[in-house]
């Protein structure tokens, strides 16, 4: 009960998310990102309620894995934005304004994004497993 709860609060997160970033200077990416990562979290809700002929669970579990992989790998070419962020004097540019006026502030939070969505995608294989 208790991974059905929070399967379903990553849901809705990450459909918040998408919400949020349809204002972003690039909605397709991030928009299609999060409801992708929401609806897959809706999916391992309910996976576990239809019995199949066919092992997919292995399935589902490399599936899970990919994914996660896929999101650390994209997450790469944000690195540099990071590591401009640490080095600045200024560390509230993070989370001040919605709206980022340096493009490395934009950068570190897409790269935040892709770690809490490969983080979920972690959660969602082990409560699988």
């Amino acid at each position: 009960m208790k991974n059905k709860t929070l399967s379903l609060v990553l849901s809705a997160t990450f459909l918040i998310f998408a919400y949020l970033n349809l204002n972003d200077p690039d909605p397709l990416l991030w928009v299609s990102l999060y409801v992708f990562i929401g609806v897959i979290h809706l999916l391992g809700l309910f996976k576990t309620h239809f019995p199949s002929p066919f092992n997919l669970s292995s399935t589902w579990l490399k599936f899970y894995v990919v994914i996660s992989l896929s999101l650390l790998a994209y997450g790469c070419f944000y690195i540099p934005d990071l590591i401009i962020w640490l080095s600045a004097s200024d560390k509230m540019d993070l989370v001040g304004k919605m709206k980022a006026e340096k493009s490395y502030v934009e950068g570190t939070r897409e790269l935040g994004g892709l770690l809490i969505a490969s983080m979920s995608m972690g959660y969602q294989y082990l409560s699988q497993k």
